[in-house]
C-alpha cells in the first residue's frame, strides 16, 4: 500500500489511479506511516517528528504532540522539541518512542495511514485514547491498520482479514466478532 513494492497479484490505485499515473515522491507525500521496521534517528525531536517534510510544520508537530499525549515529556526535556534523541530511541520508555513514532506519521496530516503494531508497549489509557484520536471521522485519512488489538478492531467501520495474502473475510466487528476472537485465542 504505501508503494514500496509492486503487488504479484492485482494492483493497487490510490483515488481511483495506478502508481504509475503519480509522480515520484508524490505519492509518498500522501501517505504517513508507523511501521514495525521504523526507527527514532540521531537527531532533536522536532526532525524526527517532521523529517523535513513541508507539511509537517511546527504547528503540525504540536497538534500531533499534543493529540499522543507527548506533550507533558517534551515539557521535560531542557531544549522541548530541540532536545537530542539518540538512535533507536536509546534510553527512553519504548511507550515514548512508539508515541513520537506515530507523531512522525501523522505531523503531515496524510490522505493514507498506514500501521503495524503501532499500539505495542502503551499503556490500557494511553492506547485507547490514541485509537480513539486516530480513528476519528473529522481525521480526514483513510487508516489501514495491521493489528490483533480488539479495541482498534471495534472502532473500525471495515474489518478484513487476511490468510496467506488473500482476503478470507470482511465486514464490521459485529459480524467479524467470533471470528476475531477465535484468532486472538489462537495467538494467546
Amino acid at each position: 500500500l504505501a508503494g514500496l513494492y509492486e503487488p504479484n497479484n492485482g494492483y493497487i490505485t490510490y483515488s481511483g489511479l495506478p502508481k504509475g499515473n503519480y509522480k515520484p515522491g508524490s505519492l509518498h507525500s500522501i501517505i504517513g506511516d508507523s511501521l514495525t521496521q521504523e526507527q527514532l534517528f540521531e537527531g532533536t525531536i522536532l526532525e524526527n517528528i517532521s523529517m523535513g517534510r513541508e507539511k509537517a510544520n511546527f504547528e503540525n508537530v504540536k497538534w500531533a504532540v499534543k493529540e499522543l499525549g507527548l506533550e507533558e515529556f517534551i515539557k521535560k526535556q531542557a531544549n522541548g522539541y530541540n532536545s537530542m534523541l539518540y538512535p533507536m530511541g536509546k534510553n527512553l520508555p519504548r511507550s515514548i518512542v512508539r508515541k513520537l513514532l506515530l507523531a512522525r506519521s501523522i505531523a503531515d496530516k496524510p490522505k493514507l495511514l498506514l500501521l503495524e503494531e503501532a499500539f505495542e508497549h502503551l499503556e490500557e489509557t494511553d492506547r485507547r485514547s490514541i485509537i480513539d484520536f486516530l480513528t476519528r471521522e473529522e481525521n480526514q485519512w483513510t487508516l489501514v491498520a495491521v493489528s490483533s488489538d480488539p479495541y482498534l478492531a471495534k472502532a473500525c467501520n471495515q474489518i478484513i482479514i487476511m490468510k496467506e495474502g488473500t482476503i478470507s473475510d470482511s465486514g464490521d466487528y459485529s459480524k467479524l466478532k467470533g471470528h476475531l476472537n477465535q484468532k486472538l485465542n489462537d495467538h494467546a
